[in-house]
């Protein structure tokens, strides 16, 4: 079982598409596809449910799917770690976060840790959402996690800050800062998956407000909410950092404000490397009121 087609399994399911999995790969769908079913004749089981439009990995698929990562995380850090002992330095520090997160945090951190460790890279990896950024985690593909409260994880974490959730509409049909939540009641929305953490932000910000969502689409993340809203589908509670750049939407800052804490995430047992990066990522969030604004 090369490790090859593992990865392929693993960005099949990360993107639900084959499309655009192949896209990502440099491959070609027909040649994704039959890697695909190569790999489950190995296994001798379907990993994966073609669906009309996209794919989710069967249960087994699931269950796969952590073994895999750990496996293909562990060659890579094999890789690196080998590189870095022919040139006699420690191996890079991979640092994980959400697209939308970083700069007012990470342009300081990222500074001061090049300037005290310089045979030391930093390796920053985005992923699409809190999930997959502690799946990762877990799996050993990076070593320090910046995102949202995990839902559950191994290892310690230490508040840095937080976001702003702002409420985004089509531009045609803009609300004003400061409107109540509940006065969004009859409105359709775009949710979450059960289980995420902007879900359980959405469900329980219109429970204080006395309303259930009328749900008109669930998306997988936040950054696909924002093309639904410009159409008209509904709207959508999203990282405030991601309303103000997308598109063709009004962003709006609800009363009273939303917030969602950021916590900096370890493994349960860290290298040296990412104690050292989790309590620079802390001093700099100490140092700086940029995430208050």
């Amino acid at each position: 079982m090369s490790i090859r087609r593992l990865a392929y399994f693993l960005a099949v399911i990360d993107h639900g598409s084959f499309t655009r999995a192949a896209a990502e790969l440099f491959v070609s769908q027909s040649a994704l596809s039959h890697q695909m079913q190569a790999l489950e004749r190995e296994v001798g089981t379907p990993l994966l449910n073609r669906l009309p439009h996209g794919v989710e990995p069967t249960t087994a698929g699931e269950v796969f799917a952590t073994h895999a990562r750990k496996a293909v995380a562990s060659i890579e850090r094999g890789h690196a770690t080998a590189r870095a002992a022919g040139r006699q330095r420690p191996a890079d520090i991979r640092l994980g976060m959400l697209p939308w997160l970083g700069t007012p945090l990470l342009r300081p951190c990222a500074q001061r840790w090049l300037a005290e460790h310089p045979d030391a890279p930093l390796t920053i990896r985005h992923f699409p959402n809190p999930q997959r950024l502690y799946s990762a985690l877990n799996a050993g593909e990076i070593d320090v996690a910046v995102g949202p409260p995990p839902q559950s994880q191994s290892g310690d974490h230490a508040w840095i800050g937080h976001e702003d959730i702002l409420l985004i509409t089509p531009a045609d049909s803009p609300l004003s800062h400061g409107t109540p939540l509940a006065h969004l009641h009859k409105r359709s929305w775009i949710h979450y998956p059960d289980g995420s953490s902007m879900a359980a932000l959405l469900d329980e910000a219109c429970h204080q407000a006395g309303f259930a969502p009328r749900v008109a689409v669930t998306v997988p993340e936040a950054n696909a909410a924002p093309p639904l809203v410009a159409a008209g589908l509904g709207i959508a509670l999203v990282p405030g950092p991601l309303a103000r750049k997308a598109p063709h939407v009004h962003a709006v800052k609800l009363h009273p404000p939303l917030r969602q804490p950021l916590v900096v995430t370890t493994p349960a047992h860290p290298s040296a490397l990412a104690q050292t990066l989790a309590a620079q990522l802390r001093n700099t969030a100490a140092q700086t009121d940029e995430h208050e604004e």
